[in-house]
């Protein structure tokens, strides 16, 4: 509770002196967090949930700050440890996976640099079309985009562009079978995945499963009219 009330005044850091101040009211966000992480590794062990969102949370408040490398390493060990203890569709986890697709996009977008489609058009930059509604139909599109990287795209040394593409598409297909093409999370889940895709630099991929939100808004439209 301290870490997230530090870190929504923007308070991150430690106030001098830096190193491990002693007196709680010095701590910063990160100081909070740290210790919640440690002692949780200590008294309940790595694999514990509560250690696990502690990690996680530990991750979300580099992110805050635009550390999405950092961010990531404490996020991935979160999601893996969620991902065997609860499995990889519970909603919990699927949460945790939005937030790591996140920091894998942030950091592919600052590779690309003004070449990046979300520097051009940050519309782009995950913010759920409102008006669309979602079904992902088969994988034939999502195969052609993790397989056949777009050659003016920049070489992917991190494996960012696979990783982001697998978390964005197993979420929206996990919401979909969960709640349904046309719930609101799995709407905003799946356009998510559109705009990854076109950042990755697969706009024909992008088109397709776009072209199957428009077909589900149509089917659900229609079925609602009879």
């Amino acid at each position: 509770r301290m870490a997230k009330t530090r870190a929504a005044k923007g308070d991150f850091a430690a106030h001098p002196p830096a190193s491990k101040p002693l007196d709680p009211a010095n701590f910063g966000a990160e100081d909070f967090m740290r210790r919640a992480v440690g002692g949780n590794v200590h008294h309940m062990g790595k694999g514990h949930p509560t250690t696990l969102l502690s990690y996680i949370e530990q991750g979300r408040l580099m992110a805050q700050q635009g550390r999405w490398q950092e961010a990531e390493s404490w996020i991935r060990i979160g999601h893996e440890g969620l991902c065997n203890d609860i499995g990889p569709n519970h909603p919990t986890t699927l949460n945790v996976a939005m937030s790591l697709a996140e920091c894998l996009e942030e950091q592919y977008d600052q590779q690309l640099g003004p070449e990046s489609p979300w520097f051009s058009d940050p519309a782009l930059k995950n913010r759920p079309a409102a008006s669309r509604s979602a079904e992902v139909h088969g994988d034939a599109a999502v195969v052609r985009a993790e397989l056949k990287l777009n050659r003016r795209v920049k070489p992917d040394a991190n494996g960012l562009v696979r990783g982001m593409l697998t978390l964005r598409r197993d979420i929206a297909m996990a919401l979909e079978e969960q709640e349904g093409p046309t719930h609101a999370q799995t709407v905003e889940a799946t356009t998510k995945f559109v705009n990854a895709l076109r950042l990755a630099g697969h706009n024909e991929a992008a088109d397709d499963v776009r072209s199957s939100m428009e077909a589900a808004t149509a089917t659900a439209t229609a079925q609602g009219g009879r």
